[in-house]
């Protein structure tokens, strides 16, 4: 079981924040996304909520769509948050990673770093 389940999920945030945004072409690829104690407890619901393997099939979704108004409002963990309810009820849902999301997650030494740090296993949640 992972030791520390919400860091590893806001790592595996960072990392497809860090890829859509690069890919996207609007921030720097040195440039993070700020986490504190919102997050952390945020993190800490969704996962007591949805389980582990179930969040990272919906942040893969979060990142892949084309939303005028989460463009606007940012790809913040706490604007992720409020769009779990729409994720999982959006028609034909089959909460399954795509080849090309899982390729984006895992993209750079930043996600090797992260997952070398945290661990591999993430407790199957």
């Amino acid at each position: 079981m992972q030791r520390h389940p919400v860091r590893y999920l806001l790592a595996r945030y960072e990392v497809a924040f860090m890829a859509q945004q690069s890919m996207r072409g609007k921030i720097p690829p040195d440039r993070h996304p700020k986490f504190g104690g919102k997050e952390a407890k945020l993190a800490k619901m969704d996962l007591d909520q949805y389980g582990m393997d179930r969040l990272l099939t919906l942040m893969g979704q979060f990142f892949e769509q084309r939303d005028a108004w989460t463009d606007r409002a940012g790809f913040t963990y706490a604007i992720f948050h409020s769009q779990l309810g729409r994720l999982i009820s959006a028609p034909g849902n089959s909460l399954l990673y795509s080849a090309q999301t899982e390729r984006n997650m895992l993209a750079g030494q930043h996600a090797q770093r992260l997952i070398d740090k945290f661990g591999e296993d993430h407790g199957g949640q």
